[in-house]
């Protein structure tokens, strides 16, 4: 769970059981189904892109220990961040302790991370349309 969000369960008045996630802080819910709740635990692949650029058989096969590949980016410029190797945002490189991570600076519409992370349509899933409006809900809320 992440630092900031609470979560907790409530029955509707339908007697469907729910998840609640609670931004600390803040009067908004969303609520959203077991499945959904399901679905959200699901971890994706996350890439940060540094650059790419192409080059011949031969050259990638002359590579060795010490070879310098040259990048067509500078060092202050944005880094492509890929979810399922679908690019969904963009942000710049920061050390953080010992390791690098990456501070976004741009990220894509509720729809176009759905479709990254589903790898398709989102309405495809066979998902209810509550459950696609809670997730997009919690993603534009940042909670996803």
């Amino acid at each position: 769970m992440e630092a900031g969000v609470g979560t907790a369960l409530a029955t509707l008045r339908l007697g469907r059981t729910v998840r609640l996630i609670l931004p600390l802080g803040t009067s908004e819910v969303v609520l959203m189904s077991a499945d959904l709740s399901t679905i959200l635990r699901l971890e994706v692949p996350i890439i940060v892109q540094l650059a790419e650029r192409k080059m011949t058989l031969g050259e990638a096969l002359a590579l060795v220990p010490g070879s310098i590949i040259e990048l067509p980016k500078t060092a202050d410029e944005e880094l492509d961040l890929l979810v399922n190797n679908r690019k969904i945002g963009t942000g710049l490189a920061v050390k953080i302790g010992e390791n690098f991570g990456i501070e976004i600076t741009h990220i894509g519409t509720a729809e176009e991370k759905i479709q990254a992370m589903g790898g398709g349509e989102p309405r495809s899933s066979g998902a209810s349309e509550e459950d696609l409006d809670a997730l997009a809900s919690a993603l534009l809320e940042g909670q996803v």
